[in-house]
């Protein structure tokens, strides 16, 4: 089953590519199109920004909210209401799929002031031959569904994307306003995305920004710098992010900078610290600002977690920190899961001085997927899938389809190009087919999967994380 790719935030994530921390060095590509765990986590951030969990905004790229073989249908968001001591619904977040099992339509139903859920916002995909995103548009509900927003996507031959048109209504017709550019290396990495688009004010078409992408020799992302426009192909600094890692490859400590113009240099302005167990598994964030006045780092708050015994997250707890008193309850979460280990269940709780009350929870319902690797009726191209799961451990699938009969060689690399295992090496015909690679008795770390059939050769990356 292919890994489903969302969309309903990706104008909202685009704008905001350079605000993208931590895991994101994982899958690069992965960041940039947001899946359902992101969509999902919208919800809480639009109930109250200030006590959703950073982890909230990484675990997307940790590891995909579609669960085993199951898809996201509903997610209810309810609001704990303290006089009646019962949950009330808030908000209904529905998802509907086409016959390939990708994201068809998106749509979003608010409380209204009479306490009825109504439609708000709707989504809806379109996807080319080879299943990738090529168009969709987004609706707001004005007593009837009003289309606002047209995007249409361009992937290279490598399926990695290349741009984003937007165009938005202005009677009587559409008005193209901005364009994003994504420039990639040989090793399917992100290395720039530009925005260019139409300036309201001056009525002219003209950049905005642009974000470059620098990685080390393991290919680990090190630095991320934003520039903005300012004149005739002028660029000057505005942001960057440095990414420092571990002996075993594991980010332990991100910093975000700010450009000082006046005397041309770089200012620290915040920073996260990570902290894993022996088996590489993420423990607590600490997220401190930068004081200039002492050059110091100050804790502002923490965030620690627990796992299930099927490496499935627990609970999340954020504390906020004090000088006079040190480490301080804040906000906590717990997840609850059904027979599938599909979550069904997490709860949201404020710590009011004394106990932990309710604050919100969310309820999810999940799809069987309709089966279509071995009913394809035909297959118009060569096409190597992301693996699932990504991050791994210890095994995950590798998925590939070939349009005509041909030898086939599926191997797999570590990071300095030593072999591990070859996976397929045979003559196969059209089709789709699945692989399961095992990392038993390997090290965490970054690995590299290949297919060649014909002239087709492609390579995409995973992660191994004990």
């Amino acid at each position: 089953m292919k890994r489903i790719t969302y969309l309903f935030f990706l104008f909202f994530l685009l704008q905001n590519t350079f605000n993208l921390k931590a895991q994101e060095i994982h899958n690069l590509s992965e960041a940039i199109l947001p899946n359902q765990e992101k969509i999902s986590q919208q919800s809480d951030e639009l109930l109250n920004p200030v006590t959703c969990f950073y982890y909230d905004k990484i675990a997307a790229n940790l590891s995909f909210q579609m669960d085993g073989d199951y898809l996201l249908e509903n997610l209810t968001r309810q609001i704990w209401v303290e006089s009646s001591l019962s949950w009330l619904n808030d908000s209904l977040y529905q998802y509907f799929y086409n016959d390939k099992n990708l994201l068809d339509t998106f749509i979003v139903r608010k409380r209204n002031n009479g306490g009825v859920l109504e439609n708000a916002y709707k989504e809806t995909f379109s996807y080319d031959s080879n299943d990738r995103l090529s168009f969709s548009n987004e609706w707001y509900w004005q007593g009837y569904w009003q289309e606002y927003y047209r995007s249409y996507y361009t992937f290279s031959s490598n399926n990695n994307l290349l741009y984003v048109n937007r165009y938005t209504w202005k009677n009587p017709g559409w008005l193209y306003i901005n364009k994003y550019s994504y420039n990639w290396n040989a090793l399917n990495d992100t290395t720039r995305i530009t925005l260019e688009g139409l300036d309201i004010f001056y009525g002219v078409w003209r950049y905005f920004w642009k974000v470059e992408f620098s990685y080390d020799s393991l290919n680990s992302l090190i630095k991320k710098d934003k520039f903005e426009y300012y004149s005739l192909n002028n660029w000057r600094p505005e942001l960057r992010d440095l990414y420092f890692y571990d002996s075993n490859g594991q980010n332990i400590e991100n910093i975000r900078q700010d450009w000082n113009s006046s005397d041309s240099s770089w200012v620290n302005d915040y920073r996260y610290l990570y902290e894993y167990d022996i088996n590489s598994v993420l423990l607590t964030i600490v997220y401190q600002d930068w004081q200039q006045d002492s050059l110091n780092w100050k804790n502002v708050w923490r965030e620690t977690y627990t796992y299930t015994p099927q490496n499935k997250i627990a609970t999340m707890f954020k504390e906020t920190w004090s000088p006079g008193t040190g480490w301080n309850n804040y906000v906590q979460r717990t997840y609850f899961y059904d027979l599938n280990n599909n979550w069904v269940e997490r709860i949201t709780y404020l710590w009011n001085e004394t106990i932990w009350k309710n604050y919100y929870r969310h309820l999810a319902t999940w799809l069987v997927p309709v089966s279509i690797w071995e009913t394809l009726p035909y297959l118009e191209s060569y096409h190597l899938y992301n693996n699932y799961p990504n991050p791994f451990n210890p095994s995950t699938k590798i998925k590939f389809q070939i349009p005509n009969t041909e030898f086939v060689l599926l191997k797999v690399y570590d990071l300095l190009g030593n072999e591990i295992v070859t996976l397929v090496n045979e003559e196969k015909p059209t089709g789709s087919y699945e692989v399961e690679f095992n990392g038993l008795g390997l090290s965490s770390g970054m690995y590299f999967y290949t297919l060649k059939a014909g002239n087709y050769i492609e390579t995409k990356k995973m992660i191994l994380i004990k």
